[in-house]
């Protein structure tokens, strides 16, 4: 069960998949124009990988939907979206039979903060520059209903998902103010909340933020941990100490990189009483993943 302030739920053991292709999980771009994981050769990867994630006792997964705008999303002329492409649904049904028979729930990241960086272009492929879809509420509202509603309604119900992520590490966005992110957050939960039935939150980068969010009603927080994020409370520090009001996920620490080893991380985590801990990550090729934890048996036996 996800982390619920009404019950003393078991430590949560979580991956974030994160994606098989940043931002080409769900949708079509001109890299893959027929659409992402639902062809044969993406479902056959990733049905593999969540096999050894079940194998060694993952049951929890955190994976990107719309990420930085490059794929699943029709825009118009002017930037303003009219829905979703013909290959989302399909990519998402793909998605949840794998997790389904894998056993593993997901918790699906709307956005990631790079939605808002500056307008990068590729082979025509817009990437990011989408901060004025979130700044007024003309521009918040068409986004909520022409792509996270479809999403959010058809899905609302699904036992497959877990959760809802709003968006990946908002406090890295420069190009907003503050106000224009809570009102896109605040109006994002209220959606959230008539769509569906399950919890909501925010894939928050540290605790340094830790107060920013409690206005919002999340369901549960989420934070996540690296080395190289100065000026917080440690990782030790009881989480009862925080000022949280409700369950605390780590929804995000490194396997690679660190100084300290995940099993120490994973182990820390829980005795400071967070309800869980997702590790980056399973599928993600960066500086801060090991790509196979999920085979070692010392990080699920802390279940």
């Amino acid at each position: 069960m996800p982390p619920d302030a009404s019950s003393s739920p078991p430590f949560l053991i979580g991956a974030n998949i994160p994606w098989l292709h940043y931002g080409g999980d769900f949708g079509a771009n001109v890299w893959r124009p027929e659409g992402g994981i639902w062809q044969p050769a993406e479902r056959a990867q990733l049905d593999a990988a969540f096999a050894r994630l079940a194998a060694s006792g993952v049951q929890w997964g955190r994976w990107f939907l719309f990420c930085d705008g490059r794929a699943g999303i029709r825009f118009g002329d002017e930037g303003q979206p009219q829905g979703l492409d013909e290959f989302v649904i399909r990519d998402v049904e793909t998605a949840l039979e794998i997790a389904q028979r894998h056993g593993i729930r997901i918790m699906f990241v709307l956005l990631d903060f790079l939605w808002c960086d500056a307008a990068r272009a590729l082979r025509g492929v817009q990437m990011g520059g989408r901060a004025q879809l979130l700044d007024t509420p003309a521009e918040r509202q068409a986004l909520l209903d022409v792509v996270f509603r479809p999403v959010l309604e058809r899905y609302g119900h699904e036992p497959a998902i877990f959760a809802w992520d709003i968006i990946n590490e908002p406090e890295w966005i420069k190009t907003l103010k503050h106000g224009s992110i809570d009102a896109f957050l605040s109006e994002t939960v209220s959606l959230i909340r008539s769509s569906t039935t399950h919890p909501v939150t925010v894939g928050s980068a540290g605790l340094r933020w830790r107060d920013r969010y409690a206005a919002l009603g999340l369901d549960f927080y989420q934070v996540h941990w690296y080395d190289s994020l100065k000026h917080q409370p440690s990782l030790e520090t009881p989480v009862s100490r925080l000022g949280f009001d409700r369950p605390v996920l780590l929804g995000e620490f490194p396997t690679k990189g660190s100084r300290r080893t995940p099993d120490d991380i994973v182990a820390t985590a829980r005795t400071a009483g967070y309800s869980g801990a997702f590790y980056w990550s399973a599928l993600s090729d960066d500086d801060c993943s090991a790509g196979s934890i999920e085979q070692d048996p010392a990080y699920t036996r802390r279940t």
